[in-house]
């Protein structure tokens, strides 16, 4: 059998890389055409193509009786290449307007075409080899790892748009493989000739000239796309420079500020098509950028001279600029996006002065927390200004680089790396209505001195703001270890007064009662009773820039937070998918039910659908729980995404593989004890894991990873073993009801992903992780109880 098979084992493969390819890819697209907020529902989009598909197969019984599985194959690889064009030329408009809303439907029903058609073709394989249950499932867990592997790989060297007509052309091969098993010579010729086609398109975006690029993006945030200068992509962002009219840019500028003085020039540099900073043109001539001396993000300049300078973010290279103004001794720029790094110094370093070239100027590619965790070196300053992003990452909208800056775990990393008397600052958004962002920094502050130690917080935080008289301002924070000197605190008072800054909290003065509240004992009320969530991020929360409350997240209103909506509005976002996803599930669910008890279509195990769909919870609970928990503990999101999902799919299908030997009469005790053992070893990691990467925080990339995989794989290797052995059960006698557990699983897996998403915004990752826990528990009652 398995030499029949093995043709049909490289389609499947083939396939499931080409179907998770495209996912990922798809949430690239989503973060630069739409926005970061709906890079997730890509995940939820993919689950409910699959589980559709399964549920067809299930519903139309005519289908065992003919030859179908090379053709539907085909149609799925010929369906992302159509999904794609007629997506590019979609122009998304996000409008709460019934056409808006419109809009994002024909958007979700058009891009889950692929794979609906994608989960028929795993179905019938999975129906037509019923015995062959366990390799199948190993051959489509490693294709997906594959995938993982194959997106992180290419997207170092081509485009988003290039890379799907890669996934393209894996699923081609995977239609000529099938047509070759099931002798189906003209949809084998077909297939060739079409992934011959797709070769030279891919060529041809890749290697010809960007004007002449066949496949292109047509609209960027419901907008026409212009021309940029300079494009690039990788694995989590999509980097563009343009010319811009308004080339004069200071994020938060003092009030003396002469704009009549400078001649600035300035190119837009921007992420996935949102989040944006500024190249500055730099010949040498300091005086010439001396503008930055206005800005209140550069505050603490003035506060430390000489200094020994850590930057988090180079972004454009403003900050290495505006350092440079100050005259300040050794500038450190760390940067995760090394897009962004290359672009400033190579691809536009004439326009930019080459400032790596500057002895005393050092730019790094890395995380700048996990930089500092193992690094012995401390500073005078370290500054983060506006870091932040509205782009996603291939994990999602709720997996964002920048998070693990604002956690009370990485300040303390933070203050660590600060000299005696060096200064922290971080600068955001201030909105004068309601300025929770500025609060919650002020709140993280506080958190973060009491962890090191310091009880009377409000003499060691600073925070002034510009632009007071302005419904929106930029705040800046000051952080220090020692209490502030009177003499450094008068300083401050005499810089801000003269550029016409306001200091909104200092250990003399606080503009209101909240500010005084957060950096005292009565934190903990104003925290509990304020309107938007201000605590302080933890490691377990990371998540700085959502503070909608669950009671308030169809609050139009409350959502209206001026800077802070975009955030807001992406929770908002999630909840509204949630609901959506627990009523579609429910019909991928019950309409087949029903149809079922009154057609022929076998006998529908009640329990172990249940059994099989607490397994689709338990899965996505454990792997969203892991992936965000272990990206933290890595460093660089999309390295750490593609570390952690190979190794867990990879292990999950050796663990499906294992299980080709057990044969169906021993299936119901073998899945019973194994799943004890797997729950063993869940609460061995859940328990022990934070004090090792406590230990390990410091260590090289390479030996986080290689923990990384070892807490992993033993995990995946147990939970791959049990949605085959819960086929073998039924298999022999009922392979008809395969597709139906397989759409249950899909269905409890589509569900799982928003939830368990929402469950770590708003209860944290460790009730993720203990509710996947409880459900491996419950289908382990169920599954007894068959």
């Amino acid at each position: 059998m398995m030499r029949v098979l093995r043709t049909t084992l490289l389609g499947v493969f083939l396939t499931s890389a080409a179907s998770l390819a495209f996912e990922f890819l798809l949430g690239r697209l989503f973060s630069v055409t739409l926005g970061y907020h709906f890079a997730f529902i890509a995940i939820s989009v993919a689950m409910f193509g699959l589980t559709a598909g399964a549920m067809i197969v299930f519903l139309w019984p005519r289908h065992r009786d003919r030859c179908i599985l090379p053709f539907f194959s085909w149609l799925f690889s010929l369906s992302i290449i159509l999904v794609l064009f007629i997506y590019l030329f979609t122009p998304a408009v996000q409008t709460k307007s019934l056409t808006g809303i419109l809009m994002l439907i024909w958007i979700y029903i058009l891009v889950s075409v692929p794979f609906v058609l994608g989960g028929m073709v795993i179905c019938l394989v999975f129906e037509k080899y019923a015995s062959q249950i366990s390799h199948l499932y190993a051959a489509n867990l490693c294709g997906a790892a594959a995938g993982v592997l194959g997106v992180w790989g290419l997207l170092k060297f081509v485009d988003c748009l290039s890379a799907v007509m890669g996934a393209a052309i894996l699923a081609f091969f995977g239609s000529f493989l099938f047509s070759v098993h099931e002798r189906q010579r003209i949809v084998k010729n077909v297939s060739l000739v079409c992934a011959g086609v797709c070769l030279i398109l891919f060529c041809f975006n890749t290697c010809g000239h960007r004007d002449y690029a066949p496949i292109r993006l047509q609209w960027v945030k419901g907008e026409r796309e212009k021309e940029p200068l300079y494009e690039r992509w990788n694995t989590f962002s999509r980097i563009t420079i343009r010319e811009v009219d308004d080339v004069f840019l200071l994020w938060g500028p003092s009030p003396l500020m002469d704009y009549t003085s400078f001649e600035p020039d300035c190119l837009l540099m921007q992420i996935d098509g949102d989040a944006g900073t500024l190249l500055t043109r730099f010949n040498g001539d300091l005086d010439s950028v001396a503008y930055f001396k206005y800005d209140v993000t550069n505050f603490v300049h003035y506060l430390k001279e000489d200094a020994d300078v850590f930057i988090a973010g180079v972004g454009g290279g403003r900050d290495v600029l505006s350092a440079m103004v100050f005259s300040q001794d050794k500038i450190t720029a760390v940067d995760i996006n090394e897009q962004m790094i290359a672009a400033v110094n190579e691809r536009f370093g004439d326009y930019t002065g080459h400032l790596d070239k500057y002895a005393h100027v050092h730019f790094l590619t890395a995380e700048a927390r996990s930089y500092l965790s193992r690094s012995s070196a401390v500073y005078d300053i370290i500054q983060g200004s506006l870091v932040d992003t509205w782009a996603a990452t291939s994990a999602g909208a709720y997996a964002l680089s920048e998070n693990s800056l604002y956690t009370v775990e990485a300040w303390e990393i933070f203050l660590d790396h600060l000299k005696s008397n060096g200064i922290l600052t971080f600068s955001r958004w201030y909105y004068e209505r309601r300025p929770a962002e500025i609060y919650r920094l002020v709140s993280l502050a506080d958190s973060s001195l009491r962890r090191v130690g310091i009880k009377d917080t409000r003499k060691h935080i600073i925070v002034i703001n510009s632009l007071s008289r302005s419904p929106v301002g930029l705040s800046t924070i000051l952080i220090k270890k020692t209490p502030f000197l009177p003499s450094e605190i008068d300083k401050a008072e005499q810089i801000a007064a003269h550029l016409q800054f306001d200091i909104v909290l200092s250990p003399r003065y606080a503009k209101d009662d909240n500010f005084a509240v957060l950096a005292s004992r009565l934190k903990p009320l104003m925290v509990r009773n304020y309107v938007l969530d201000i605590t302080a991020p933890t490691d377990d929360r990371p998540f700085f820039f959502h503070m909608m409350r669950l009671k308030h997240v169809f609050d139009e209103q409350m959502r209206n937070q001026g800077f802070n909506s975009k955030n807001l509005n992406a929770v908002y976002i999630l909840v509204l998918f949630l609901m959506v996803a627990f009523v579609v599930c429910l019909i991928l669910v019950l309409v087949p039910y029903f149809f079922a008890l009154k057609g022929n279509f076998g006998f529908i195990p009640k329990k172990l659908s249940l059994a099989v769909a607490c397994l689709g919870f338990g899965f996505m609970f454990i792997e969203i729980s892991l992936m965000q928990r272990l990206t933290i503990f890595l460093g660089h999101p999309a390295t750490s995404l593609s570390v952690i999902l190979f190794t867990l799919l990879l292990s999950c299908g050796i663990g499906s593989f294992l299980t080709g030997s057990i044969p169906a009469a021993r299936s119901r005790a073998v899945f019973s004890h194994r799943v004890v053992v797997l729950i063993g070893l869940l609460v061995l990691m859940g328990s022990f894991h934070l004090g090792l990467f406590d230990f390990l925080q410091a260590s090289l990339f390479w030996v986080r990873t290689i923990m990384a995989v070892c807490l992993i794989f033993p995990v995946g290797l147990f939970m791959g073993m049990f949605f085959p052995l819960a086929l073998k059960v039924i298999a022999n006698n009922e392979k008809n009801v395969i597709p139906w557990l397989w759409g249950v699983n899909g269905a409890a897996s589509v569900f799982a992903s928003v939830l368990g998403t929402s469950i770590s915004l708003f209860f944290g990752i460790s009730w993720q992780y203990v509710l996947g826990v409880l459900f491996y528990c419950l289908s382990f009652l169920l599954f007894r109880r068959e």
